[in-house]
């Protein structure tokens, strides 16, 4: 076979134009096929939906087992209890500070102020 002999067949064959009806008749055909559903395809949203309450629940279940750390809750005070007033914040720091330097074991106490306020404290304590 020559080239010139595949071209010209090949030209020809390109040059072929489809029924009228053809694209009538397959729209036709695809339509009137039934649609088929895979049997399991009613059961994924299901399964999707115990997957993720497994998960939550497994999470639930390593999440609440940490330890229990601190008091156990009391009941709560119906009274609001009221601000303390810049007096007596100072004198519960300055009689803390006094209860320090005094016990037995404290070897030195460091202090600072800011503009004549107690600002803070530190204990030297030996063992």
């Amino acid at each position: 076979m020559s080239d010139d002999r595949v071209i010209h067949y090949l030209r020809t064959r390109a040059r072929v134009e489809p029924e009228a009806q053809l694209v009538a008749r397959v729209m036709a055909a695809v339509e009137a096929a039934p649609s088929v559903r895979s049997p399991f395809a009613t059961f994924v949203p299901a399964v999707a939906i115990a997957g993720a309450v497994a998960i939550v629940i497994v999470l639930a279940l390593i999440l609440g087992q940490g330890p229990n750390v601190g008091p156990n809750p009391t009941d709560s005070v119906e009274a609001e209890p009221s601000p303390a007033t810049f007096e007596e914040l100072q004198a519960a720091v300055e009689s803390g500070v006094d209860v320090l330097v005094e016990a037995p074991g404290v070897e030195g106490v460091g202090t600072s102020s800011v503009l004549g306020e107690l600002a803070a404290a530190t204990w030297l304590i030996s063992a």
